[in-house]
């Protein structure tokens, strides 16, 4: 458009001899500072799969270093039947309850009991298809 202001002319370019005249010329230019990684850990966690007794996720559970309270989730996030389900185990004894379908009988294996991090009384679950 022939009215349309520009607003970086172009000038020719000229190649600079030392990086100390560059910055002379543009003073109003900060270096950006590095970026900083950030590391995610994600809570340790175990699969119980369908078919396993109490006895059974307890060792599993034993042999991965948790203990309660846990957080217990499905297996599948596919919007199935029971796939959004979710408690947290105070013991041992309620995932016993949890495998024999004394809780829900939407709630049942294959399950992931994950480690439980306190998140100031807010629980997060994310799931995808």
């Amino acid at each position: 458009h022939s009215q349309r202001a520009q607003q970086d002319p172009s000038s020719p370019a000229r190649p600079q001899a030392q990086q100390q005249q560059q910055q002379q010329q543009a003073p109003h230019i900060t270096p950006q500072p590095q970026q900083q990684l950030v590391r995610v850990q994600a809570p340790l966690q175990v699969e119980i799969p369908e078919g396993s007794t109490a006895l059974e996720a307890q060792a599993a559970l034993a042999a991965a270093g948790l203990s309660p309270p846990l957080l217990c989730k499905p297996l599948w996030t596919d919007g199935r039947e029971g796939s959004h389900g979710l408690a947290v185990l105070h013991d041992l004894e309620a995932l016993g309850r949890l495998l024999r379908g004394a809780v829900s009988s939407e709630f049942k294996p294959p399950l992931v009991v994950q480690q439980f991090v306190e998140h100031g009384g807010v629980l997060f679950k994310v799931g995808g298809a």
